[in-house]
């Protein structure tokens, strides 16, 4: 099991349990042409956009295939929302029993995106997902099923489901909606033939959540993950950093970096050159605001300075890769040291020692677990 269930994570947003749901008929037929397709596994993309139900469909459609004696695994793609695995990734897990809410299924697989949202990481979430499938697959299961994030109308949103459908070709496509309000997807999917699309209404038992729902779930997460964390320091001189500038290139020294941009020594903490970029990292909160206006001769071969400081790198969520670049955990980075050449985190129970590459993510959060906002992945 990657993540220990946090079963009671949605306890302050209780859904009825599946056994008292009226099933529409139109679920139940779909359900009947998916599994009875010849083709294995079957490939069902769910999409709708947010309080359309679409994990409850996912739910219940796992349930028919256990139901039925076939194996299934369920792929949760939404990074704010996620039921399988911890906020941030992409899970996949294999019920083996059927369940009222996805949360009850361990997450046996996961991908780590480090956002809430998808805009702004469209491509992470494709790979994410076609990775998961692809590991599912191999699983021999019969079914596959994926739960998408409600981002459906704006450009993102269309851009990223259209993707993952090209990507991960599914066999089925289930379209939740109330007013046809997928149209689009309808008229770009339907008449391909590799696919079968359903237009399924919106359950009336469905109870839509508020944004400040939404973010207290998240929350009490991250809560119950961070209780079961502990203290761990890695050297960075070890370690592979991905999604940030840091620890590309080839090291400055700061008297180097001071002289050439006639900064004092005791504001620059570590420096290096990637290409033709200098990065320099500063003890100042905001280094961009107090340097951009900043007249001085770029160093030879340098066309671009970027600044950035160092609380930037601190309480950040970040994702724990081995050696073979699968996800061992993710972890909350406490503190960047570059004097003592030294990262320290609050992580899950691992092994130190085959953690070999850092991924950071964009979401900063407070010990508690409170959300302190989404970073730009450009600042990084």
């Amino acid at each position: 099991m990657f993540f220990r269930n946090l079963s009671s994570a949605h306890s302050i947003f209780q859904n009825r349990s599946l056994m008292e749901w009226v099933i529409p008929t139109e679920w139940q037929d779909a359900a009947a042409a998916i599994l009875t397709a010849p083709q294995r596994p079957v490939v069902v993309l769910v999409v709708g956009g947010m309080d359309s139900g679409k994990t409850t469909f996912c739910t219940w459609l796992a349930n028919e295939f256990l139901r039925q004696g076939l194996g299934v695994s369920v792929i949760d793609a939404d990074l704010g929302q996620s039921d399988i695995g911890l906020p941030t990734t992409l899970g996949v897990g294999f019920p083996q029993r059927p369940v009222d809410h996805l949360r009850e299924v361990s997450c046996e697989k996961a991908y780590f995106v480090g956002s809430t949202s998808p805009v702004g990481h469209l491509l992470p979430v494709m790979v994410g997902t076609k990775r998961l499938l692809d590991w599912a697959i191999a699983k021999g299961v019969d079914g596959i099923v994926v739960d998408t994030d409600g981002l459906v109308w704006n450009g993102p949103g269309i851009s990223l489901k259209q993707y993952q459908f090209e990507l991960l070709q599914p066999t089925h496509v289930v379209l939740l909606e109330r007013r046809r309000e997928l149209e689009h997807f309808f008229r770009m999917w339907s008449s391909i033939q590799w696919t079968r699309v359903f237009r399924l209404p919106v359950s009336s038992a469905v109870v839509g959540k508020s944004p400040e729902q939404r973010r207290q779930y998240r929350e009490q997460r991250f809560r119950e993950w961070l209780a079961g964390c502990q203290e761990m320091t890695f050297s960075i001189d070890r370690l592979r950093f991905r999604n940030t500038w840091l620890r590309q290139g080839w090291e400055w020294t700061v008297e180097s970096v001071s002289q050439r941009l006639g900064m004092s020594q005791r504001e620059i903490l570590y420096a290096e050159q990637m290409g033709r970029t200098l990065v320099v990292l500063t003890s100042n909160s905001d280094p961009v605001g107090r340097w951009e206006d900043r007249s001085f001769p770029l160093p030879e071969g340098i066309r671009t300075v970027r600044w950035a400081s160092l609380q930037e790198f601190q309480q950040v969520v970040v994702g724990l890769l081995d050696s073979q670049d699968e996800l061992m955990g993710v972890a909350l980075a406490v503190e960047l040291d570059f004097s003592s050449r030294r990262l320290r985190v609050l992580s899950p129970p691992i092994v130190p020692a085959r953690v070999r590459t850092i991924v950071f993510g964009s979401l900063r959060l407070d010990r508690n677990g409170t959300e302190l906002g989404i970073l730009s992945p450009r600042r990084f």
